[in-house]
């Protein structure tokens, strides 16, 4: 579904629709981990849980209340009357780029909240998500830059091989570069969806402050990954 305003995409979808994972965490409020053991038992957007996880709260007849939106507007915040008419709005991770790209360093997770609270105020009985990634580490989030950046949690997080600084910046996929201006990263990240200055998924006016790393896709080490090292 298309909204009002050309910079603002909306992806709608029913709750029939498999949720995401980090909406699913938050609405049935407990972490949800992969392992080995549940891996053959799907539960959408390529989770995998032998576990029927539903809403906590209680059914009702209300079609409106029934309803659920994905909004992203780049350039700036959501329209909260129109997050209002929904029973549940999940904010996705882009909402708001053009503000938090731009900050230094980025606050992504703070303008998602910042977001939240401008559609709670508005509405209480709209129900709200917002995006968290437990694959991906994705540093424009303050809670991961902050472990990223941090020697101590250095193994949260996959390294590239044979990393050896400036020197493997080209050594990598076309998409995976090791180093972005004067910052390298022995972490291995790709540049898909990643903000960029001059210009990138997220156009950044000055050199882009993700903290100590590059900006970019990082990968947590998962328990999986661990058991078969």
């Amino acid at each position: 579904m298309v909204g009002p305003a050309q910079d603002r995409t909306l992806h709608a979808h029913t709750l029939a629709l498999a949720l995401p994972l980090a909406l699913l965490a938050l609405l049935v409020g407990r972490p949800m981990v992969a392992t080995a053991q549940n891996i053959a038992h799907p539960a959408g957007n390529g989770y995998q849980s032998s576990k029927t996880r539903l809403p906590k709260w209680q059914p009702q007849w209300s079609m409106a209340l029934s309803t659920i939106v994905m909004p992203c507007n780049d350039s700036g915040y959501h329209s909260v009357e129109e997050a209002s008419a929904y029973g549940l709005v999940s904010y996705d991770w882009s909402n708001a780029k053009q503000l938090w790209c731009n900050a230094k360093p980025m606050d992504d997770g703070e303008r998602l909240v910042t977001q939240a609270e401008m559609v709670r105020n508005a509405s209480n009985t709209t129900r709200i998500g917002v995006y968290r990634n437990s694959i991906k580490a994705l540093n424009w989030f303050g809670e991961v830059r902050e472990k990223l950046d941090d020697p101590a949690y250095s193994g949260w997080f996959i390294k590239f091989k044979d990393y050896r600084g400036p020197a493997s910046n080209h050594s990598y996929a076309p998409a995976v570069p090791a180093c972005t201006f004067e910052k390298c990263s022995q972490f291995y990240h790709d540049q898909e969806q990643t903000p960029a200055h001059p210009h990138g998924d997220g156009s950044c006016v000055e050199e882009c402050d993700c903290g100590v790393n590059p900006c970019g896709e990082y990968i947590f080490v998962s328990e999986i990954v661990k058991s078969a090292a």
